[in-house]
């Protein structure tokens, strides 16, 4: 196991606030590259995700639909919805891994949060 003064700095000031997520991300912050470059390179999308709640949660039917539809309100243009489709698909992809990873997340609702998403 890592301390959390080897992760990376980024990370460690969005994890020091809630024990739970600190000690998971020991192993998903090991565990996935993707994850941990997501969150040094997004700082306040990362806060953001952390914040949501988003992370321990479990998304019934429609939580996908719900909060992209919620996303998408106030979208302009097709580059303003690209961008917008983007950002969500990465985070929903951190969520999917972070749950995953961590233990959270059983085999079924993986697969069906990984369908949700395709």
């Amino acid at each position: 196991m890592i301390e959390h003064s080897r992760f990376p700095e980024q990370w460690q000031s969005l994890l020091l606030s809630n024990d739970k997520l600190l000690e998971s991300a020991k192993l998903v912050l090991l565990g996935s590259d993707y994850v941990s470059q997501w969150g040094q390179r997004n700082h306040e999308r990362a806060q953001a995700l952390i914040t949501s709640g988003d992370l321990e949660c479990v998304y019934d039917e429609q939580g996908f639909q719900k909060r992209l539809a919620v996303l998408l309100l106030e979208v302009s243009d097709e580059t303003a919805l690209q961008q917008r489709l983007r950002y969500f698909r990465q985070q929903e992809m951190v969520r999917i891994i972070w749950r995953d990873l961590a233990g959270w997340a059983d085999l079924a609702e993986t697969v069906r949060d990984l369908s949700a998403m395709a």
